[in-house]
């Protein structure tokens, strides 16, 4: 009897940790022309804060909040440009756990930030960012890159 119960526990036990492992695996766009034209929403910006949004469920849901100034933007789509608050910020979120793609930000730092089409949700204020995306501290976009957005970018499909 006190066999079947251990059995029990750890049954139950490898539910839980069978139902919660997730992984990240990401395609990387090989360039510049390709990580901007899969972008729907391309800025420059510095994260004012960041906050924990804790859901519970052993932290696997959890994700970081951001503010972020927007600087400049070098593309955006209608829905990305409802986004961008009033007072020139948005709200991204990110996984908390880089296994489920999250990609933390540093506050007081200057990034580029690209949004991917499909985490611009219409029924959201915030947008999610994820370690798939093009999001690289400023500083390190080579100078090449930099004047490539200042000018006009041509995408195949635009």
């Amino acid at each position: 009897m006190a066999l079947d119960n251990y059995a029990l526990v750890y049954l139950i036990l490898a539910t839980i940790c069978i139902q919660h492992t997730l992984a990240c695996s990401c395609m990387w766009a090989p360039n510049f022309p390709d990580r901007y034209c899969s972008s729907g929403f391309v800025f420059r910006g510095n994260v004012l804060s960041e906050t924990i949004d804790q859901k519970g469920n052993f932290g696997f849901e959890d994700k970081y909040v951001y503010t972020v100034e927007v600087n400049k933007v070098y593309k955006s789509t209608e829905l990305a440009e409802e986004k961008v608050s009033g007072n020139n910020t948005v709200q991204l979120e990110t996984p908390k756990y880089g296994s489920l793609c999250g990609k933390p930000l540093m506050p007081d730092t200057e990034y580029l930030i690209s949004v991917t089409p499909y985490m611009i949700a219409r029924e959201s204020k915030v947008m999610g960012i994820n370690m798939c995306a093009w999001i690289e501290e400023y500083h390190h976009v080579p100078q090449a890159d930099k004047q490539a957005l200042d000018d006009e970018v041509e995408c195949g499909f635009d």
